[in-house]
């Protein structure tokens, strides 16, 4: 499935930078991130522990392999980020047996579903102290409106 060291610690499979990487490699990078970015839904995590890949130890290897994506020159690459605590928990054998199980997803889907919520809540209440910042320093409805407001969620509340 993939390399990682007899330790089980993650070797990066791109070394040099992104102007001299092959076809072959560029398209490996893709499938890798498509592939761990995955790892965020618990539907799919889900899947794998029905199927048994989840039991497979080649498999877990492999996952161990995966974990170059926590450097940060490929962590940027990530849109959904937070699969690389479920790409920890994966490393975990109950938490992969526990997958298996109809209740258990759908409880790390609350969880997930909460995180994210509460993420939102926490960027909104940050646009709206910028916002008053904003407006308590005299930049008016121009300093407004260049930060985004005006119709972009940075009026104060």
């Amino acid at each position: 499935f993939g390399e990682a060291n007899r330790s089980g610690e993650a070797r990066g499979p791109f070394p040099w930078p992104m102007s001299v990487r092959s076809a072959a490699s560029t398209a490996r990078l893709e499938a890798e991130l498509e592939f761990v970015q995955r790892l965020a839904n618990p539907d799919y995590l889900h899947h794998l522990a029905q199927t048994r890949l989840l039991d497979d130890e080649s498999f877990c290897r492999y996952l161990g392999y995966l974990e170059y994506w926590r450097r940060p020159e490929y962590a940027a690459l990530l849109s959904f980020p937070h699969c690389l605590h479920m790409l920890e928990l994966l490393r975990l054998a109950p938490f992969r047996e526990a997958l298996k199980r109809d209740d258990f997803k759908a409880r790390v889907s609350a969880l997930l579903e909460e995180a994210w919520r509460n993420r939102l809540d926490f960027v909104d209440a940050e646009k709206a102290r910028l916002a008053r910042g904003l407006l308590a320093e005299g930049g008016g409805s121009s300093a407004l409106a260049a930060a985004g407001g005006a119709g972009g969620g940075l009026e104060p509340t």
